[in-house]
Formats: structure tokens, C-alpha cells, sequence
């Protein structure tokens, strides 16, 4: 083999359609080395004399290799995804932010705390026990009729009564809580005394009390359930005395106002005793 070319070699045996040989059978110097030798031309690319560099063999059209990376039209569409993609992104905060500050938070409804004042309803009419004295007719309607002053006593050979320390109030307290008059209205209050002068025993009822104005009209008692002292009814034993207070709701309009009692039922004509309160 001369120069870079095999030639008489009879190890080159290229099969058809090869385009190298791979000779394992050359030998420089005493040793053996494996090489390819081209079929066309029976060169060996290998093998160059020394100080004379390889002319490099172009590759086939199909064979040659893509560049790594992309071109420069691709690098222009990545940069410009990359705009929009972050243009869209502060869009969308932009959005999102305006929408939490525009929107103020619903502003919850306070509860009420207050407590209802209760109300007062007067009590319904109650039809007298059988025997019980029946409450008297409007003060001075018949009969005798005694103006006694406030606190002092009206007495007759029945009965000795006294009617003291009227009040006129919006409201009183009892034993459980607080309470209002209707609007309109107030509370009158007085306290009164019974004793019984007579010689048999002597029912009284509150009723037996009346409260009246100026222009006739006379008030039914009210008999609250939380007032703590109101006037009872009961049976007087011989001598025997009773107090309470006695309660009425009226106009705040009503003036005139006075209480009264018949002292002595069983005289003829009956015996009435009329205390003027200060309103």
C-alpha cells in the first residue's frame, strides 16, 4: 500500500453498495491497526502524510446537521409570547385590584339591645260574689254627700275611712321590675284606711272606692299584679282595720279628679265621703 491508496491488497474486499471497507489488516512498523477505505477510490481518509492536513469531506445533503436552537424568526415569536403573556398577567391583577377597592364591604345591621318597656293593660270586670258589697255609684250621685280634705278621716257609726298621699306618676316600680303607663296616660295612686266601727263583720273591696273628674266620668280601678301593696278585699271582724294603695290609669287630659266612699250603706239615704285630689 503506497501513499494513502490500497492497492494490491487482497484483504480489500468492499461489498457491493459499500461505500467504506473496514480493513483490519494494515500494518505499520510491525503494527497492526484498523482503518476504513473508501470502495470508490480505495483511499484511506485516515491515513495522511505527515504535515499535510485532511481536506474535509463534505457531507450529503440529507446527512447534514440542523443547527441547535431556534432561528431567529422563532426567537422573535417566543419574545413576543413572552409580551403578551406578561401584558395579560398585570391586566388581570390590574382588573382584580380595581374591583376589591371599588367594593366597599356590606356594612352589617347593628342588632337591637334595648329591652321593650311592658305595657299595662287594665283589668276586666269582675262581677261581684254573691253578698258582697256592690260598688258605690259616682261620687255625690245620691245620698249625703261629706267633702273631707286629703288625710283626714270621714266617720260615720258604720265605718271610719281616710284616704292619704295621693300620687300621679308615668310609671312605678314593683317588686319584679319597672313599669310605664300607656301613652297618653298616667298611674294615680292613693293609699287608704278602713275601720270597722259597726258591730258585725264588714267585707270591703277596693271598688268600694271610686274615682271620678270634673266632667262626671268615673275611672274603673286597675289591679296590677306586680304592685306589692294594693288595697285587699277582705272581711273586717269587729274593730278590725285594713290599708293599701289604690290604683287607677287616666287621660292625661282628666282634671277634677276625687275619691270617694259610702261610709254608712245601710242608712237611708247612704252616707258618702269624697276626698278632692290636688289635680
Amino acid at each position: 500500500m503506497g501513499s494513502n491508496i490500497c492497492g494490491n491488497c487482497g484483504n480489500f474486499k468492499p461489498k457491493p453498495g459499500e461505500r467504506f471497507f473496514s480493513c483490519t489488516s494494515a500494518e505499520h512498523a510491525g503494527l497492526k491497526y484498523g482503518m476504513q477505505v473508501r470502495a470508490d477510490t480505495r483511499s484511506c481518509d485516515a491515513f495522511v502524510p505527515f504535515g499535510v492536513s485532511p481536506t474535509p469531506t463534505p457531507m450529503p445533503p440529507g446527512e447534514r446537521q440542523r443547527p441547535v436552537g431556534l432561528c431567529s424568526r422563532g426567537r422573535r415569536i417566543l419574545v413576543l409570547g413572552l409580551v403578551m403573556a406578561v401584558l395579560l398577567l398585570s391586566w388581570l391583577v390590574y382588573t382584580c385590584a380595581s374591583t376589591l377597592i371599588s367594593t366597599p364591604a356590606p356594612t352589617p345591621t347593628p342588632t337591637p339591645t334595648t329591652t321593650p318597656t311592658p305595657t299595662t293593660t287594665p283589668a276586666p270586670t269582675t262581677t261581684p260574689a254573691p253578698g258582697a258589697p256592690t260598688p258605690p255609684p259616682a261620687c255625690g250621685a245620691t245620698g249625703i254627700v261629706r267633702d273631707v280634705n286629703i288625710g283626714e278621716w270621714a266617720v260615720s257609726s258604720q265605718l271610719a275611712c281616710r284616704v292619704y298621699s295621693p300620687e300621679r306618676t308615668k310609671g312605678f316600680v314593683g317588686p319584679v321590675g319597672s313599669y310605664t303607663a300607656p301613652p297618653g296616660s298616667s298611674y294615680i295612686f292613693v293609699s287608704a284606711t278602713v275601720h270597722n266601727r259597726s258591730g258585725t263583720p264588714y267585707t270591703v273591696i277596693p271598688g268600694g272606692f271610686t274615682l271620678t273628674d270634673s266632667e262626671g266620668y268615673a275611672y274603673r280601678q286597675y289591679t296590677h299584679e306586680f304592685h306589692y301593696n294594693l288595697f285587699p278585699t277582705t272581711t273586717l271582724s269587729v274593730g278590725a282595720t285594713v290599708s293599701g294603695e289604690l290604683l287607677w290609669i287616666v287621660p292625661d287630659y282628666a282634671s277634677g279628679l276625687e275619691v270617694c266612699i259610702t261610709i254608712d250603706p245601710v242608712s237611708t239615704p247612704k252616707v258618702t265621703a269624697v276626698w278632692q285630689l290636688p289635680w
